[in-house]
């Protein structure tokens, strides 16, 4: 109970910080609607999930495989998202996407927008080794039990987010919509860049 309580409670307020995720959340529910955002969180959080596997089940060998392929991949899907957001002219409040294809395309993006985030691997890398010293995750059920309340945890925060921005967004005009977007792809771009250091420097 105690690892599915502390799972809950770290998925959600890891969730929370401003990162890529949730700066394509906020900028997809503007101009597409709950559906599409809520595919990109489920990506990302398809991603976290493995990435908090591999910080508590200790999987070392996964490291140099990250740091090699996915961390740089990752840099480059987020600047080019960035760039591809701060350039955008064409202010347009669209309605809600719902079909499949659709989703399935923003579920990759989310995907592929959290694989190379150095932080969140960090993170639970980091956060593993605290709760297995703690004792808190120190056998197999618990460590089951703190994942599964991770899931829910990141996933609360993630459907709230874009359910929050969907209310809100019926107040901003289109001229305030671009502005956030442009906005948010100036965020992703910074965050790439920022990224791209802290893989060079390590």
């Amino acid at each position: 109970m105690v690892a599915w309580v502390a799972g809950l409670i770290v998925g959600f307020v890891n969730s929370i910080p401003i990162g890529p995720v949730n700066i394509a959340i906020v900028e997809t529910t503007l101009r597409r609607g709950v559906g599409p955002a809520l595919a990109i969180a489920g990506g990302a959080l398809v991603v976290d999930t493995f990435y908090c596997g591999v910080g508590i089940f200790g999987a070392t060998f996964f490291i140099q495989f990250f740091r090699t392929w996915l961390a740089p991949l990752g840099c480059v899907i987020i600047v080019v998202s960035g760039l591809r957001l701060l350039f955008y002219k064409a202010p347009q409040t669209i309605n809600q996407d719902r079909s499949q294809s659709i989703k399935a395309r923003f579920f990759l993006f989310g995907a592929l927008l959290y694989l190379g985030n150095y932080l969140a691997i960090s993170f639970w890398l980091l956060m593993g080794g605290l709760l297995t010293e703690q004792g808190w995750i120190s056998s197999l059920e618990s460590q089951v039990s703190f994942m599964i309340g991770m899931i829910l945890g990141t996933a609360g925060w993630f459907f709230a987010l874009a359910k929050l921005i969907d209310i809100k967004k019926h107040r901003l005009n289109d001229r305030a919509i671009l502005f956030v977007t442009k906005a948010c792809g100036a965020m992703l771009l910074g965050f790439g860049i920022f990224l791209a250091f802290r893989i060079y420097e390590n």
